[in-house]
């Protein structure tokens, strides 16, 4: 399996909505800025790589480059981890039963950490960097596409200066005319270069944001971001216990 230009992952999809570890239950979209304002370095590169790191079963994961004229060519990744069907935490009578049901969800996790591999390895190759920047464009399209999700936990992760360059208008502060919807979306953007208006503009996009509807916002320079957690491991065991 090889990742191109627009690479989509696809294995198993979910098929059932229950609760519990085997549930796909995340959606992560990560806004990645390859334009030339933005230093992307080894800290923004390491902690996307723990984002990828903490990935599981039933997890879903997109990339979008945020740099030249904005189409949704900019999606570089749309990942789904194959999912663990519930009935394999079922408690088991026979041990046969629990053997069996361990053989599958090994078998689930070494496609995961293919998928987790070959998304990491994508993300560690060098960008083609290139200007404009249409976060104002990109905002409203990411909107659009997690909105039509149906997954419990979505998180937006934005690795950018949160500076609008497009059609000649530059502005580090959100568009009043554009409303999009973040209905339940907990959105983090991180690596915001420190400047001496910084306060100002994190204040102005949380009000945009919640606005919107996002359950949070948090907007954090380099080193709040290296240190601020931003997705727990999967809950998903590798190994099922169990006693008779």
């Amino acid at each position: 399996m090889r990742i191109t230009r627009r690479a989509f992952l696809y294995s198993l999809q979910p098929s059932v909505r229950a609760a519990g570890p085997s549930s796909a239950t995340r959606l992560l979209v990560q806004i990645d800025d390859v334009s030339p304002s933005y230093p992307r370095g080894a800290a923004v590169l390491s902690k996307q790589q723990a984002i990828v790191a903490a990935l599981g079963p039933g997890d879903r994961f997109t990339d979008i480059e945020l740099g030249g004229p904005f189409t949704p060519d900019r999606v570089k990744i749309q990942c789904f981890m194959p999912v663990a069907p519930p009935l394999l935490f079922e408690t088991v009578r026979r041990p046969r039963d629990l053997v069996a049901n361990q053989q599958r969800i090994e078998s689930i996790w070494r496609r995961v950490d293919e998928q987790r591999k070959l998304v990491a390895e994508f993300l560690s190759k060098p960008r083609h960097i290139q200007g404009p920047t249409p976060l104002f464009e990109t905002l409203e399209y990411v909107s659009r596409q997690m909105r039509t999700s149906d997954v419990a936990q979505k998180r937006l992760v934005i690795f950018s200066d949160l500076v609008h360059d497009n059609t000649g208008r530059i502005s580090g502060y959100p568009p009043a005319e554009i409303h999009p919807a973040f209905d339940g979306i907990t959105v983090l953007a991180l690596f915001v270069p420190w400047k001496s208006d910084f306060h100002n503009r994190e204040g102005a996009w949380r009000k945009w944001f919640l606005a919107s509807g996002a359950r949070d916002f948090a907007m954090l320079d380099s080193a709040q971001s290296q240190v601020a957690p931003v997705l727990a491991p999967t809950s998903v065991p590798r190994v099922l216990r169990q006693r008779f």
